[in-house]
């Protein structure tokens, strides 16, 4: 499979969700940049820190890991970058993960209802976790988030 800078996140088409991981040596099904904001953490408190930060994600199996990668940082209200990996010469530090195993996604987000148009953020996603933990994603467009 071949893989295009700036395409967007890239499905494995022989992945069924919620099948056991793939092995190291295979590609993952999903991957890409998406901004991440933790609004509730487990157990239904709501979360102290709500900045916006960037990750590389990659979804393998049931697992949706965190990557930090260096250069890359949240910028104010932008969308993540496009790349579907990061550049090469840019380190990525594995930051965590969440298992997505019984977890919804609303796709029809509205983030800051109320506030300044011009502020609003584009292509968002709500994650709810099965521990009632609760992630706000922001795809780099509208065809990633659906993705």
């Amino acid at each position: 499979m071949e893989f295009e800078v700036g395409t967007g996140l890239v499905q494995n088409p022989g992945f069924v969700y919620g099948s056991s991981a793939p092995d190291c040596h295979s590609e993952p099904p999903l991957s890409g940049f998406l901004n991440r904001k933790c609004v509730v953490e487990p157990g239904g408190r709501k979360s102290k820190d709500r900045s916006w930060q960037t990750f590389w994600c990659q979804l393998k199996g049931v697992s949706l890991e965190f990557h930090r990668v260096d250069g890359v940082k949240s910028e104010g209200s932008k969308p993540p970058p496009r790349d579907i990996f990061p550049p090469p010469h840019m380190p990525q530090h594995k930051a965590g993960f969440v298992s997505v195993d019984g977890a919804t996604a609303e796709d029809d987000y509205t983030s800051q209802i109320g506030k300044d148009l011009q502020k609003r953020r584009s292509w968002l996603f709500e994650l709810t976790l099965p521990n009632q933990m609760i992630y706000l994603l922001q795809a780099p467009n509208g065809t990633q988030r659906a993705q």
